[in-house]
């Protein structure tokens, strides 16, 4: 969860293209008032550095002890207010302490478990609601009905190719492109119908697919 550049669709970003550092409205939204955010980088403890904020005295001790039983060297510059508990803890322990703060949950990974979503992640983004209608979505479905999971990447690959070759120019470059993506709220197969270049693309997409034998 964030606030967000509403203009772009996008957080707030430096000309260079990162996050504003000014920008501390990043966070996980997690059970019982509890957040996850952005604090900045870390100098001397991992390249980003998270706040977890547990607006309860009690809980917030149960949960530093419960982390210090996996690593005492999770949480730390712990802060304590009348009624809130304060810590800090390196990206990399995000999923330790996450689950601990009951963090809302993203997709699972192959081996069952969950991967919670970053505050940086696009996934946090609103989207806007797009319906490819099914008779040209067919079409789609065709070509890659009969491809096996493995060989999926490539389709994303042609995507990409096409995107860059029908779309892109000197004076609209590929960086232009994801900006306007998300700009519009949509991305992959939504975006490039939207632009008015779908039976294009699925003819695109099935001549690449028979230069590499996938069709």
């Amino acid at each position: 969860m964030a606030a967000y550049n509403m203009d772009t669709n996008d957080f707030p970003r430096t000309d260079a293209g990162l996050i504003d550092p000014s920008f501390d409205d990043l966070y996980i939204k997690c059970s019982f008032g509890n957040q996850i955010y952005y604090y900045g980088k870390g100098k001397h403890r991992g390249e980003y550095t998270l706040v977890a904020y547990i607006p309860s005295l009690i809980r917030g001790r149960n949960v530093i002890k419960a982390i210090r039983e996996i690593d005492k060297d999770i949480p730390y510059y712990i802060e304590e207010t009348d009624k809130e508990v304060l810590f800090r803890f390196d990206v990399k322990h995000l999923d330790t302490v996450a689950e601990l703060l009951k963090a809302q949950k993203s997709r699972i990974r192959d081996d069952g478990t969950y991967k919670y979503i970053s505050p940086f992640s696009p996934k946090n983004l609103p989207k806007t609601p797009y319906k490819i209608p099914d008779d040209e979505l067919s079409t789609y479905k065709k070509l890659t009905a009969n491809l096996k999971r493995e060989e999926m990447y490539k389709v994303g690959r042609i995507a990409t190719r096409f995107l860059k070759e029908k779309i892109c120019s000197r004076k609209f470059t590929f960086q232009d492109l994801k900006a306007e993506q998300k700009k519009m709220g949509l991305k992959g197969k939504n975006y490039i119908h939207a632009k008015g270049l779908w039976d294009e693309y699925c003819r695109y997409t099935e001549n690449e697919l028979r230069k590499e034998n996938l069709l």
